[in-house]
């Protein structure tokens, strides 16, 4: 009868050193992932899944500088759009004022007081033209630091305003590779006061008015038309500007469901599931406590307990 082969206690040893470290690493990255709350430290821990979060936060940043984007555009045409108003308003007031003037039972003095009126109104007209918003004018184009317009006097009378714009326009990205126009040229093509492929001038327009109602009455159903040419011609550039809010409004809800759903994927490739951690972390120390009780009886046997 052959005798049992005693296996020495290196060999034991060496046999279950493996199962205490695989454990022991384990229950360790287990507590790290549990005090940080992030499942990998570092690129290594998972190539794949933290290249794919990478991803998901560069897209996440380019979404939230899109809305940076937005809140300063829409910020932006919004001053724009209650000049508009307010232009709107001088329009209308401008109109009455031309249609005063051509009633045949009002004298000379009668429409001279309403030319000082329509006076004041070009000079609130130069005011709008010239408004800013945090320090960038709002129809200059480009060139932010520039009054839109500069009035000539003549015998301390306007005679003429003068456009001191560019004809650039502001674009800005609001969605991924998606920009957008979002400022009114105050002259040029399609420009709010002087507007070239219309031929509307709000200033010659209003000039003409003052001076007609106080020399030429019989013109005034002329300058009623280019009043109300004008006023529509505000109206439709008025209704262009809502319709880039309502573009810059969708993009923005797009947006922020875009990131909703970014940060739930993120904090599933990411982040700790706190509860499940906790759960492997017993059943890991479980497990090496018995590890380690099985360690210690197998070292307890001796050649006797071999050879019964």
């Amino acid at each position: 009868m052959a005798l049992p082969i005693r296996i020495s206690d290196a060999a034991r040893y060496g046999s279950l050193t493996p199962m205490y470290s695989s454990l022991l690493a384990r229950q360790i990255e287990v507590q790290r992932q549990i005090a940080s709350g992030m499942l990998y430290d570092s690129v290594s821990d998972n190539p794949i899944l933290v290249g794919i979060a990478q991803r998901l936060h560069n897209e996440d940043i380019r979404f939230t500088q899109n809305l940076r984007n937005i809140d300063e555009a829409m910020a932006f045409s919004q001053v724009t759009e209650s000049a508009m108003t307010s232009m709107v308003n001088l329009l209308q007031r401008a109109k009455e004022l031309a249609v005063a003037g051509g009633d045949a039972a009002k004298s000379a003095t009668d429409r001279a007081g309403l030319a000082v009126e329509v006076d004041g109104i070009l000079q609130g007209m130069i005011e709008l033209g010239s408004q800013q918003h945090r320090g960038r004018k709002l129809f200059s184009g480009t060139l932010t630091q520039t009054d839109s317009f500069t009035a000539t006097y003549t015998a301390g009378v306007i005679t003429g305003v003068t456009y001191n714009g560019n004809a650039e326009k502001f674009a800005t990205e609001y969605a991924p590779g998606r920009t957008i126009d979002y400022n009114i040229l105050g002259s040029g093509a399609g420009g709010l006061f002087v507007d070239t492929i219309s031929g509307v001038n709000v200033f010659s327009t209003l000039i003409g008015l003052r001076d007609d109602l106080q020399s030429n009455p019989a013109n005034l159903a002329t300058r009623l038309q280019q009043v109300n040419d004008a006023l529509q011609h505000t109206v439709a550039t008025e209704a262009n500007v809502g319709g880039v809010q309502s573009r810059l409004r969708a993009a923005t809800m797009s947006h922020e469901d875009h990131q909703e759903v970014l940060a739930a994927t993120l904090s599933k490739l990411e982040n700790t599931d706190i509860a499940k951690a906790i759960t492997e972390l017993n059943a890991l120390e479980m497990s090496y406590q018995a590890a380690l009780a099985t360690g210690a009886r197998i070292s307890q046997l001796s050649l006797v307990n071999y050879m019964r």
